[in-house]
């Protein structure tokens, strides 16, 4: 049977493998996609799931991903973070099928992914619509469609719910939970390292936690999200 990962693994996980999210949103993201699963493989028709199948190795998901493209069928969402294979994210990264299947490389493309979208539907639109337009493109390739069929609505309750609630206590899982998100840290950093950004197989050093913030940095101003005002910058998914 496959096991998801604890929250608290992928946690540990986002400030190396995909530094430039906010680890809140991108966790917020794998949770709606695949309960953090690693080796979920899901096929769809017409924008809804037919099918969706949890494995229990990479391998195994794999060979099932071979098989489905072998008989003509692509519309194929793989791994932790669902990666559509049509819309040739691995593809346009020079990727293989297994890389989707590493809790680290998805991570990556996930954040490669929700980079591409912010920066895309982005800079005529208030913050909050511009983070909303991020998660229906992650979704659905729009930014509306992501709307109308609920999905940001429910990366926003695991945001929450979830996401939140696991930042802020002490212990996760029995495990020190990972320090707030850093508030000069957010989308538009790309990789804060000597790393091509191309290469999403390669490992950036973990943030300092104790480092303080720049004394001169301004609060962001809060951004609703669902009529919920995310106090401060620590709080804030997403930010130009």
């Amino acid at each position: 049977m496959s096991v998801a990962l604890t929250l608290a693994a992928v946690l540990a996980l986002a400030p190396s493998c995909a530094p430039a999210v906010d680890r809140g949103t991108l966790l917020a993201v794998i949770g709606t996609e695949s309960r953090y699963h690693p080796f979920v493989v899901a096929t769809n028709v017409k924008g809804r799931t037919t099918s969706s199948r949890r494995f229990n190795s990479a391998d195994d998901a794999v060979a099932a991903v071979e098989a489905l493209l072998s008989s003509g069928i692509d519309n194929i969402d793989l791994g932790l973070a669902q990666i559509n294979y049509r819309a040739g994210h691995l593809q346009r990264l020079g990727l293989p099928i297994a890389a989707a299947f590493d809790p680290c490389s998805a991570l990556s493309v996930a954040a490669d992914v929700l980079v591409d979208c912010w920066t895309r539907f982005g800079d005529d639109r208030p913050e909050a619509a511009r983070l909303d337009a991020t998660l229906s493109c992650y979704n659905t390739g729009t930014p509306t469609r992501g709307l109308t069929n609920g999905y940001v609505g429910k990366v926003h309750t695991a945001y929450q719910t979830e996401i939140v609630p696991a930042l802020r206590r002490r212990d996760v899982d029995g495990a020190t939970a990972v320090p707030p998100p850093r508030p000069d840290a957010p989308i538009s950093a790309r990789l804060r390292c000597d790393v091509p950004a191309w290469d999403v197989w390669a490992r950036c050093p973990q943030p300092d936690a104790a480092e303080p913030p720049p004394p001169d940095l301004e609060p962001a101003a809060p951004v609703r999200l669902r009529g919920i005002t995310m106090e401060g910058p620590n709080d804030v998914p997403l930010r130009p």
